[in-house]
């Protein structure tokens, strides 16, 4: 009983530390608005292209997305993985893990 008790405050401590820091741009825009339209790989570190409400963002690993204090966790060429606050049902604030897939592009055949 003592464990899950820890286990919330601990909880409780996450989401206070979410809302006690300075929010970044991109998290007024909900993560649904956003599409991954590529990587860039530099010598700092590998970036997402994300696109929403028509502008393209270059984001990295420990950048801030959407409205649930999403924190991007990995970026590969073809995917972005990030961690989310979230209350459950019982109002207890949860992490959960979300994926943003590379989003390709519709080709179209050359005219003939």
């Amino acid at each position: 009983m003592a464990q899950d008790s820890a286990a919330e405050e601990q909880k409780s401590e996450l989401l206070e530390m979410e809302r006690g820091r300075r929010k970044e741009p991109l998290e007024d825009l909900p993560l649904d608005s956003f599409t991954m339209n590529g990587s860039v790989r530099r010598p700092t570190g590998v970036y997402a292209l994300l696109k929403a409400e028509g502008k393209i963002y270059s984001v990295a690993v420990g950048s801030y997305i959407g409205q649930n204090y999403g924190k991007i966790k990995l970026i590969t060429e073809s995917e972005l993985t990030l961690r989310e606050v979230v209350r459950n049902a019982l109002g207890t604030p949860v992490e959960r893990t979300v994926t943003l897939q590379l989003q390709e592009s519709a080709t179209q055949e050359p005219a003939k």
